[in-house]
């Protein structure tokens, strides 16, 4: 198992939340996505409702399953 492996395999079992402040990009969004979907983190993304659910349909990805947070 390589370095990498090794690391996703540990931060899977310790399931923490990882905020990601910048949830208007869609970049942020995907990424945040993939470590839900892959269970890496109970992502957690901060930003305008409007943006974060615009950033999400350029990406293509679901919000379902995220936690979003509009300050």
């Amino acid at each position: 198992m390589n370095v990498l492996e090794r690391c996703k395999n540990r931060a899977r079992t310790a399931m923490q939340r990882l905020v990601l402040p910048e949830g208007h990009d869609e970049r942020v969004v995907a990424a945040a996505r993939r470590l839900r979907d892959e269970g890496i983190a109970a992502p957690v993304l901060l930003g305008n409702a409007g943006a974060m659910t615009g950033a999400a349909a350029r990406a293509g990805v679901p919000l379902d399953g995220l936690t979003l947070i509009d300050p």
